[in-house]
């Protein structure tokens, strides 16, 4: 792991309470949305063998991942022990557009070169979900999007590298008094960052970047 970056932040439509000042309200309910992109990119060299030419293929994909809320959730949050509960502890209705792009050239001394292209159509979903939860005080996280996760790019190097990318990957903060405060609206969000060096047996070289970010839109219902 050459490089590795957690951001966390909690945006709010104006100054949020401090996460140690007093909660008014240990239960309310609010309407949530989702937006989010995961995406995964790889540069890599391989060598391959057809019969007399020893081949290295150079290739490189990019596969992308856009969500959304289609619609808001409605979930109900209360607080037990400093901690955030949701019911239900997910979120639902979730729609969005995947892209898988790809190219490589495989060159060997006097032997063809041979290039090949992965230019998939766009690919639209809807009907996702992820869990919601706070697993500690002041901790925010989402689960797997379930029902559509990265599919493997066409063509040479389609299981190169050890991450699976994911919602589950980037965490947030979100205490309490920042939800229950005077604001009725807060926006989480949550991101993260890699970049893995790749090596024998899947590659001769190369990296592959891991990239997750998505924020939640929360908006307290009047009573």
């Amino acid at each position: 792991m050459r490089s590795f970056c957690l951001a966390l932040a909690v945006l709010a439509a104006g100054v949020a309470a401090s996460d140690t000042s007093s909660v008014s309200s240990s239960r309310a309910s609010f309407v949530v949305t989702l937006r989010g992109t995961i995406k995964q990119s790889a540069d890599f060299k391989r060598q391959t063998t057809q019969g007399e030419c020893a081949y290295v293929y150079s290739g490189r994909w990019d596969n992308k991942l856009t969500l959304r809320s289609r619609k808001a959730t409605r979930l109900i949050v209360t607080t037990r022990s400093g901690r955030l509960a949701f019911s239900p502890a997910r979120i639902s209705a979730v729609t969005g557009k995947q892209t898988t792009r790809g190219a490589g050239v495989a060159k060997a001394p006097g032997c063809e070169t041979v290039v090949s292209d992965c230019f998939q159509q766009p690919e639209t979903f809807r009907g996702g979900r992820a869990a919601i939860v706070s697993g500690r005080q002041g901790a925010l996280s989402l689960g797997r999007l379930r029902h559509r996760q990265l599919r493997p790019p066409c063509g040479t190097g389609e299981s190169l590298g050890g991450e699976r990318a994911d919602l589950d990957l980037a965490s947030a903060r979100l205490g309490a008094p920042s939800l229950f405060g005077p604001r009725r609206r807060v926006v989480v969000s949550g991101s993260y960052e890699s970049e893995e060096d790749l090596g024998p047996p899947q590659a001769e070289s190369g990296t592959l970047e891991t990239r997750v970010s998505w924020s939640l839109d929360f908006t307290r219902l009047t009573p």
